[in-house]
């Protein structure tokens, strides 16, 4: 039998089929994208650097937690994170904005500051006509980015915002006007 894969072995093959989930995505497959994206969290999964550096001690690949500082992203966080984040991207794609909406919020709780998630959550909120909490994500990632496309996602998502106000205030006209 074969001997266990290392920390940093693990890290090596999720990030080889993350990569080649890309390509598939890229290429117009989301199926197939989320196929490999399925590998590499199976082989990312059961990586975490308490449970390794308990008996292993540090890897060279673990982002050690200093005093102080808080939520302190590992490699395999941020792997693991892309990886959810790519797969909202493919359910996004494959009009299961639910799905997308799961798989995001988890990647950002692998890492907060994975911007693209973030994005996706937005998308994610706006497919399901959840508008107002699209919109909250947007405001929140513009305000840490200056990316064009944030910025015209949120205007869309304001508009949007905005006319179904005006379609909410049709259904009280006249109701106060005797």
């Amino acid at each position: 039998m074969a001997p266990p894969l290392s920390y940093d072995e693990k890290l090596a093959r999720a990030a080889a089929h993350r990569e080649a989930g890309n390509a598939a995505f890229v290429g117009g497959s989301a199926q197939g994208a989320l196929k490999e994206y399925w590998c590499a969290l199976l082989a990312l999964q059961g990586i975490t650097a308490a449970s390794l550096s308990q008996f292993l001690g540090p890897s060279a690949a673990q982002i050690e937690k200093t005093e102080g500082a808080e939520d302190v992203v590992t490699e395999d966080k941020k792997q693991l994170s892309l990886v959810q984040s790519n797969m909202a991207a493919c359910y996004l794609q494959l009009k299961k904005p639910s799905r997308a909406l799961e798989l995001s919020t988890d990647a950002l709780k692998s890492n907060p500051n994975n911007a693209k998630a973030s994005f996706r959550r937005a998308k994610a909120f706006r497919e399901l006509g959840r508008s107002r909490e699209a919109l909250a994500v947007l405001r929140e990632l513009e305000a840490r980015l200056q990316d064009p496309e944030v910025a015209r996602e949120r205007e869309r998502v304001e508009k949007e915002v905005k006319e179904k106000e005006k379609e909410g205030m049709k259904g009280f006209k006249g109701l106060f006007a005797k």
